[in-house]
């Protein structure tokens, strides 16, 4: 090695790598059964829900959150559609709804197969204006399944609901990679995350453990491509590759979470009877 190579490796910089263990959380609000379905708004707000109380409440920075739908059908997962409208996975209701006003929601899921959903969970948006979401039977008891399998279902654009996988034991949290590539599914009951490659016409295939971690939930992907998966302990942070960048760590054990504000550099966090937020070093996508 020559003396000027020695000393441009010398001098290089450290690579960038964010100390996710560091990170304190802030608590915005307190007081619920199980907060769930974190999702930040185009009019800046967060909205989530309290499935036991049957409610989906919305919060404005420096104001206490206020009831936006009640009842709600005991919704879980929650989210921005593309017509700006908000979708939720009815725990209790056992669909997935648009919300077309206050109390008013339109089907967009209820039945796969002609049999009746368990408990849809959580919901994404994927490849070719599809939505995604899981059905585990949380909400049911498994005897009474119709269906007899935890599922992963797509609603196709044209509201087709078609079977994206059926070998999970609890699908849970789903997020999608930011060129929709990837899909990433927690498994609760396996503690783990699977990842699944995604076709051009928007299906799964190739599926394989991706983290191994304690009774994963909801999870988010940033903009380099990280993983976000809400579990006992806290946020657990996994780089694209599946290697474990951090915890942060929450008071209480997480459900679910969301980036917002406007440089999309703040994760909130559902966390039982809790919801928190923290910054992050990282840009995340809705």
């Amino acid at each position: 090695m020559t003396a000027a190579l020695a000393l441009l490796l010398v001098a290089a910089p450290t690579p960038f790598a964010p100390d996710f263990d560091s990170i304190v959380v802030e608590r915005v609000a307190t007081g619920y059964q199980f907060t769930e379905g974190a999702v930040w708004t185009p009019k800046g707000t967060l909205v989530f829900s309290d499935i036991p109380a049957n409610k989906i409440y919305e919060w404005k920075p420096g104001s206490e959150p206020t009831v936006l739908h009640d009842p709600s059908g005991n919704a879980n997962g929650n989210l921005i559609g593309r017509n700006g409208k908000l979708v939720s996975c009815l725990h209790g209701g056992r669909s997935v709804v648009s919300w077309n006003g206050k109390g008013k929601s339109v089907d967009l899921a209820t039945k796969f197969d002609g049999k009746q959903l368990n408990s849809p969970n959580d919901v994404a948006y994927g490849p070719q204006k599809s939505l995604y979401f899981t059905d585990p039977p949380y909400g049911i008891n498994p005897k009474d399944s119709a269906i007899g399998f935890a599922g992963v279902y797509r609603i196709t654009g044209s509201g087709k609901v078609t079977l994206q996988e059926k070998g999970m034991n609890r699908p849970n949290g789903i997020a999608f990679s930011a060129d929709m590539s990837i899909a990433y599914v927690s498994d609760t009951a396996n503690r783990n995350i699977m990842k699944f490659s995604v076709d051009r016409k928007g299906d799964f295939y190739d599926g394989k453990e991706f983290a191994k971690l304690p009774y994963p939930d909801g999870m988010r992907v940033d903009s380099e491509g990280n993983v976000y998966c809400t579990a006992n302990g806290g946020v657990h942070v996994f780089s694209p590759s599946g290697e474990k960048l951090g915890l942060i760590k929450v008071p209480e054990n997480p459900t679910n979470c969301a980036f917002g504000e406007k440089d999309m550099k703040t994760l909130f966090i559902t966390a039982q009877k809790s919801v928190y937020k923290c910054a992050v070093p990282i840009r995340g996508k809705a």
